[in-house]
């Protein structure tokens, strides 16, 4: 016992210590990339809802420290939640324990990736994500844009595609409203089919320009990449966009890519042009569909399939698939 007592106390030393490297490497303008998630820059809201989640948790269990949180009593948590929310507060709910589960506990006490708790926890999400679309398309009926007789849609409720037409009118949404730093993000996301913390966590750093010209920004690590693997994304058919963050990259010299950048601006952005233009009612539309829609783009231009899971960074053919659907 006295022995795990000192394991502990030692990791959440070292997580003090390299929570200091961070800030001090903040101070001089760099961005350290570290393993563990108590070591990376992570946005301020980023860390602030693993926080408020973490929170929620704990009222709902009665549970005050990650150590005494027990892995049934968070799936009946999660059962509970079945039909009320959307499986997004699963997964938000799941990522809050592993991260508390990293940051305080020694790896062997870790349940969150032991494969009885994976497999539980999956068909849970599953289960959440068919009540959800079966809601979904009950009130598609109700608001007339499902007929009474309209069986269930497999997609209802899911992510939406912003495809390039709709990418445009993110862009100019931003831009009409001067935010110029939401508009050229838009642009880039859509570009290379980032992750919304891809984009939210990329440095000046992470940009760079090849002698013919073409541009580049770097993701490390991520969803089905090793946590030191580092790609280079090539940004396709945005130059003066990409231009203008490279001169801005040879006068601020270093820093976040997008410095000011709010999660909840970004994604009501895209929600509003989803309300003014009329897009699919019976889709979720948040940033992520700019990934979904440029695998949409890419397949009905023709580009092979090998090239669209490279140039997207799937690892999985069948995730590539689900992404390409038309919808």
């Amino acid at each position: 016992m006295q022995r795990g007592y000192h394991k502990q106390r030692r990791l959440r030393v070292k997580v003090e210590e390299m929570k200091r490297a961070v800030d001090k490497a903040k101070e001089e303008g760099e961005v350290l990339r570290h393993r563990k998630w108590q070591d990376r820059d992570f946005a301020d809201k980023t860390v602030a809802d693993y926080k408020r989640d973490w929170e929620a948790i704990k009222d709902a269990t009665g549970v005050e420290h990650i150590k005494d949180l027990r892995e049934d009593t968070f799936l009946d948590l999660c059962e509970s939640l079945i039909g009320r929310h959307h499986e997004s507060r699963l997964e938000k709910y799941r990522g809050a324990v592993k991260q508390e589960q990293i940051a305080r506990l020694i790896e062997p006490l870790q349940w969150y990736k032991t494969e009885r708790f994976r497999l539980r926890f999956s068909g849970m999400v599953k289960e959440a994500a068919e009540r959800f679309r079966k809601e979904k398309s009950q009130k598609a009926r109700e608001n007339g844009a499902k007929s009474q007789d309209e069986p269930d849609d497999p997609d209802d409720g899911q992510r939406g595609a912003i495809q390039l037409e709709k990418a445009i009118q993110v862009v100019g949404h931003f831009q009409n409203k001067g935010q110029t730093e939401y508009a050229r993000g838009a642009a880039v996301t859509y570009a290379g089919a980032f992750r919304h913390e891809e984009i939210a966590e990329a440095t000046l750093a992470d940009v760079k320009r090849e002698p013919d010209g073409r541009f580049y920004i770097r993701v490390t690590g991520g969803k089905g990449r090793r946590e030191n693997e580092v790609e280079w994304v090539w940004i396709e058919g945005i130059d003066q966009t990409m231009t203008e963050i490279f001169n801005e990259k040879e006068t601020r010299a270093h820093g976040l890519l997008f410095p000011h950048w709010k999660e909840d601006i970004a994604i009501e952005g895209v929600k509003w042009c989803a309300r003014e233009y009329g897009w699919e009612p019976n889709r979720r539309w948040d940033w992520h569909c700019f990934r979904h829609g440029r695998a949409v783009d890419w397949r009905e231009a023709g580009m092979p399939q090998e090239e669209r899971m490279r140039r997207g960074r799937w690892r999985d053919s069948r995730t590539e698939e689900w992404y390409s659907r038309p919808r």
